[in-house]
């Protein structure tokens, strides 16, 4: 090859280097793109999906948590009346931030997530359906004590504990999706190091054979 390179000009040869190194050049940040699109592309999905739901996430567990305290806390003020009407416009409140939460999540798409949050809404629905009338007996006044009333919301709390678990469910879901897409992420990273290192590489063995040749 170099003695083949010697038939040409210098000025020729000269030009042929320069091509040669513009072009090893090109190829090498069109391999440094193509990595940091593809991590691009992983990053963007994560904070666009599984970050954005982690989100909803929290403010679904908050919305339930608050559900949980108004509940008990018409429960311990069961013999007062403007406790109740304090606690009650809350509490309806929280219901509602729960299920425009679940709403949140269902508008996502995702089969398994959505499966999820339905069952939420649902469990939501049975909760709400249960609780009213004993909220409203217990803000009449319809209870001796704490403990009774409490024992009337029976069936209410084992449908709010069923969107307790559900959300937990979600929960483990989200975290392995944050896992795989950690995974690809490296996955990416070492196949971009993978291909810079091989661009590189071919720049060495054209670029030292012409320098050598020119000499």
């Amino acid at each position: 090859m170099t003695q083949h390179m010697r038939n040409f000009t210098i000025h020729t040869r000269m030009i042929g280097a320069i091509a040669v190194v513009i072009f090893l050049l090109a190829l090498l940040g069109a391999t440094g793109t193509w990595g940091l699109k593809r991590v691009e592309a992983i990053g963007s999905q994560f904070v666009d999906h599984t970050h954005a739901d982690t989100v909803t996430l929290a403010e679904l567990r908050s919305a339930v948590g608050n559900v949980r305290r108004f509940e008990k806390d018409m429960l311990i003020n069961y013999d007062s009346a403007e406790q109740q009407a304090s606690y009650r416009p809350q509490w309806d409140k929280a219901v509602e931030q729960t299920r425009a939460s679940a709403s949140k999540l269902v508008a996502s798409g995702r089969p398994e997530q959505v499966a999820i949050a339905e069952k939420i809404d649902t469990l939501l629905t049975g909760y709400v359906t249960n609780a009213a009338p004993v909220l409203k007996q217990i803000a009449a006044g319809g209870f001796n004590d704490a403990p009774v009333a409490n024992k009337a919301l029976g069936a209410a709390k084992d449908h709010v504990r069923g969107v307790e678990q559900q959300i937990a469910a979600l929960g483990t879901l989200l975290d392995k999706d944050a896992s795989t897409a950690e995974a690809a992420r490296h996955a990416v990273l070492n196949q971009s190091y993978l291909a810079f290192a091989g661009a590189l590489l071919l720049a060495v063995v054209l670029v030292v054979p012409l320098t050598l040749a020119n000499l």
